[in-house]
C-alpha cells in the first residue's frame, strides 16, 4: 500500500509507521506486550540458552532453545485463524495448506539435532510452531504426530518448554549452545 504524505502530515506519518511496525511484530507471533523473542529471553534465568535467527539447511529458523528440559527448534507465525488438520493429514490455517512450514521447521530441527550430535550432545530436538493468541486450535498444544511438530499459542510456549520431559546438564547446554551458534 502506497501513501503519499507531505511535511504537514509528519506526525500522522510517524504514527502510521509505528502502527506498521506493531502489525509486523504481531505477524511474527507477539503476545500482548512481549514478543516471542522477549518471552524466550526470560528462560535464560532458568539456565536455558536462547539463540535467535539460526541458519539451517532448511532456511532461517527463528529460535533455538536449549535447556534442562531439552532442545527446541521454534518457528513463530502470526497465524490467527482456525488451525486444524485436513484429510491428507496436513496442517491447515483457515483451510490453507501450511505443510511447507511444517516441513521447514521439522527439517530445521533435524539440522539442529545433527549439530548437537556432532558436539556430543544428543537430545531429541522438538519442532515447534508458535501461533498468535487469536488462533483457534482444537487443543492448547496441538501435536502433529505424523510430522512430529507441536503447534502452540505464544502464551503457552514457556510452560510447554518448562514442562517438557528431558534432561540436559549445564555443561551439555553450554556445548549444545556453542554447536548451534557456530
Amino acid at each position: 500500500m502506497l501513501v503519499a504524505l507531505n511535511a504537514s502530515t509528519y506526525g500522522v506519518r510517524r504514527t502510521w509507521i509505528s502502527a506498521l511496525r506493531r502489525d509486523a511484530r504481531d505477524e511474527r507471533g507477539a503476545a500482548g506486550p512481549l514478543s516471542t523473542p522477549a518471552l524466550l529471553e526470560t528462560l535464560k534465568s532458568d539456565g536455558y540458552a536462547v539463540i535467535h535467527g539460526i541458519s539451517t539447511s532448511r532456511g532461517k529458523l527463528d529460535h533455538v532453545v536449549i535447556g534442562p528440559t531439552g532442545a527446541f527448534a521454534i518457528e513463530a507465525r502470526g497465524w490467527s485463524g482456525k488451525i486444524g488438520v485436513n484429510a491428507v493429514p496436513r496442517l491447515t490455517v483457515d483451510g490453507r495448506d501450511e505443510h511447507e512450514t511444517v516441513r521447514q521447521v521439522r527439517g530445521a530441527a533435524n539440522d539442529v539435532q545433527s549439530r548437537l550430535s556432532r558436539a556430543g550432545v544428543a537430545p531429541w530436538v522438538s519442532a515447534v510452531v508458535v501461533v498468535h493468541e487469536d488462533a483457534q486450535m482444537p487443543r492448547p498444544r496441538f501435536a502433529l504426530v505424523h510430522d512430529r511438530v507441536t503447534v502452540v499459542k505464544t502464551s503457552d510456549l514457556i510452560a510447554m518448554i518448562r514442562q517438557h520431559v528431558g534432561a540436559l546438564t549445564g555443561p551439555e547446554i553450554a556445548r549444545a549452545s556453542v554447536a548451534v551458534s557456530a
